[in-house]
């Protein structure tokens, strides 16, 4: 039952310490814009603010290539909030990392065994767009244990009448399709921003949602 309770960690369980809080904003505060990314990496846990490493440097480049400031998307938006601002948002599918070289130079990892990181990195690498296609009965009980946690963390959020949600990812977007009650918002599907896949996806669809992902957070800040 180890990976179940990893998995579906709340901040309560034994595995508290290796979980990454989402940037959301206090109860009852609405929210314009909310990015749903995968899950924390060796930054993220290290710093425990989403998107804080070298993919979030990444994207803040790409949102702001203008006046792009010298550090990580969630570190930008954990300073708005700081202040007050929860206009944006960011939220993993998984708090807990799904990589075990998340955890290099950690001092005490996880105790998971090889196979549970094998189910791990293949929900997370799959291209299957249906937990139903996914490779393995563990790979797709595993990703189902995730969507509990995803529903309880966007049912506390409030998000406003004409709020966009930008789903990142193949993984974000199978996951997403698990919830039981889907805010009822514009949802826009967009790459994973890792490797550079915001500056150089061919997808129209892509293309064309990653412009209004620019637009949207541009507004978000002003």
């Amino acid at each position: 039952m180890t990976l179940p309770q990893y998995l579906q960690e709340d901040g309560s369980g034994s595995y508290s310490s290796y979980r990454v809080p989402d940037l959301t904003p206090p109860a009852g505060v609405a929210t314009e814009l909310l990015l749903v990314l995968e899950s924390p990496h060796i930054d993220e846990l290290r710093n425990g603010i989403p998107v804080s490493g070298g993919t979030g440097q990444a994207a803040l480049k790409f949102l702001l290539p203008a006046g792009f400031p010298p550090e990580a998307l969630g570190p930008f938006v954990a300073t708005r909030h700081a202040n007050n601002d929860f206009r944006i948002a960011i939220l993993n599918v998984s708090p807990v990392p799904l990589q075990r070289k998340a955890f290099a130079g950690h001092r005490s990892p996880p105790k998971l065994a090889p196979d549970d990181w094998a189910v791990m990195a293949e929900i997370q690498k799959s291209q299957a767009k249906e937990v139903a296609d996914l490779g393995s009965v563990g790979a797709q009980t595993a990703n189902m244990l995730l969507a509990p946690g995803l529903q309880s963390r966007i049912g506390r959020m409030t998000l406003s009448p004409r709020a966009l949600i930008f789903t990142a990812g193949t993984f974000v977007q199978r996951t997403w399709t698990l919830l039981l009650s889907p805010p009822s918002r514009s949802t826009l599907p967009i790459p994973h921003p890792s490797m550079g896949w915001w500056t150089r996806t061919e997808r129209a669809e892509h293309i064309l949602n990653l412009a209004e992902l620019r637009t949207q957070f541009a507004k978000g800040i002003t």
